[in-house]
C-alpha cells in the first residue's frame, strides 16, 4: 500500500494536461462566442473563432501521440513491456 505521498507528474503529463485543458477552455470560450454572435443577430461569418477551434484541436492531435509513444518506450524495456513481466510474474495482478 502507498503511504500518503503522491507521486509527481513528469514534465511530459504536465505539459500534455496543460495542452488538453487550454484546448478545452480556448473551444468552450469560441463556442460561447458563437451562440453570442448568433443569439444578437450577427449577420457575418465566423471564420476567426472556428479557426481558432481548429488550430486547437490540430495541437491536440500533435502533442498527444508524442506522449503515447513516450509511455510506450518507458514502459518497454529488453523487449518486453512491463505489463508483461508482471503478469508472468504476479498472474493475478492487474495492471
Amino acid at each position: 500500500m502507498q503511504t500518503g505521498k503522491r507521486k509527481r507528474m513528469g514534465f511530459t503529463n504536465r505539459a500534455a494536461t496543460a495542452v488538453l485543458i487550454e484546448d478545452l477552455l480556448v473551444t468552450l470560450g469560441c463556442l460561447i462566442l458563437c451562440f453570442l454572435s448568433i443569439g444578437r443577430n450577427f449577420d457575418g461569418s465566423l471564420p476567426y473563432l472556428s479557426a481558432l477551434i481548429a488550430l486547437e484541436q490540430v495541437k491536440v492531435s500533435v502533442v498527444l501521440p508524442f506522449v503515447i509513444n513516450k509511455s510506450k518506450a518507458e514502459n518497454t524495456r529488453g523487449g518486453i513491456t512491463y505489463e508483461t513481466a508482471i503478469q508472468t510474474t504476479q498472474p493475478r495482478v492487474d495492471c
